[in-house]
């Protein structure tokens, strides 16, 4: 009897262990209303006792030291709340790690989780005065300790139609930027993605489908036979019989199709509580024609350059400023 009795512990105790299930171990790349990373975390989620047990590292992805960031831990077992709230209780520095080690008595029927920013706030820094001239830069705005600068920074964010997030410009886009508006207007500068850029080009491609005709010419010869009778000066008369080669064209009206994106840029700028206001859009779609197979270019032929290049003379004739030029 005893026997039978540590039997069944064990297969409860097995049972139990089982449900729990084993230790889960995450990794997070983490944004506040951005498309970039700003706090990258790994978390190790475990059984502890009546409840539950948190090991975590963050790290500050940004390149702007953060004020204030809380991470919400919640689990697929709950409605609603959080398992854990992690926060730094000092300035955190671009780089640097903070670590928590924290239980709840909180109890879920499963370990999986997932990780949320609730709460973030980067840290201001007081404007300078200028001391000397300056370089406009193409890889970010100004340090926060440097010197303000009369330009208006933005960055780029493209989804395309698979919905993949690309953060920032090629190199060659980039060259393309500087070449083409470098000096018509100074004042609007390029910057690679990071949270201190105030203004993003967000840029969304939608797939769509043209849908036309073409003309399509053919040519047919035909062999017509033609026989008659043919008399001479004498009043003789013959037979003679034969062929004539005729040709005709005709036009048909043949459909197609032309698969293409729909290039839109919202124009967003950030607020103090990190999230954007949409200020202007403008759309361009990617069509455009060709010659023998060979493409004629054209606005639709780059259509992303296009939308930026709308956007940048926008943001350059005072768009930012202008409250009437701030609709859509």
């Amino acid at each position: 009897m005893k026997a039978f009795r540590l039997v069944a512990a064990i297969i409860m105790l097995l049972a139990m262990l089982q449900a729990q299930g084993p230790d889960q171990v995450r990794d997070f790349s983490l944004s506040y209303f951005s498309a970039w990373t700003t706090i990258t975390l790994h978390a190790v989620l475990t059984y502890d006792g009546k409840g539950e047990r948190l090991v975590a590292t963050a790290k500050n992805e940004s390149s702007a030291p953060i004020q204030h960031a809380k991470i919400c831990i919640h689990s697929d077992a709950m409605k609603a709340g959080c398992l854990f709230e992690m926060w730094n209780s000092e300035v955190w520095a671009p780089g640097a790690e903070v670590n928590w080690n924290v239980t709840t008595p909180k109890k879920v029927p499963d370990l999986l989780f997932e990780a949320t920013i609730t709460e973030f706030k980067a840290q201001s820094a007081p404007e300078t005065t200028p001391s000397g001239p300056t370089a406009q830069s193409v890889s970010g705005p100004p340090p926060l300790t440097q010197a303000k600068i009369s330009c208006a920074y933005f960055t780029v964010v493209v989804r395309d139609k698979l919905n993949n997030v690309k953060q920032g410009l090629s190199p060659d886009d980039v060259k393309w930027f500087q070449k083409s508006f470098a000096k018509k207007y100074p004042g609007v500068c390029y910057a690679d993605p990071a949270p201190t850029v105030p203004v993003v080009f967000y840029v969304t491609v939608t797939p769509d489908v043209y849908h036309g005709t073409r003309v399509v010419n053919r040519t047919t010869n035909h062999s017509n036979p033609v026989s008659g009778t043919v008399t001479d000066e004498s009043g003789g008369t013959s037979q003679i019989n034969g062929t004539v080669e005729t040709t005709t064209t005709s036009s048909t009206a043949v459909p197609y199709s032309v698969d293409y994106g729909i290039y839109t840029l919202s124009v967003e700028r950030r607020r103090d509580d990190g999230k954007f206001d949409v200020l202007h859009r403008f759309q361009q779609k990617g069509l455009y024609n060709t010659l023998y197979g060979v493409p004629l270019g054209g606005r639709g032929y780059h259509p992303l350059h296009a939308v930026i290049e709308d956007a940048t003379k926008w943001v350059g004739a005072g768009g930012l400023t202008d409250p009437k030029q701030s609709t859509f």
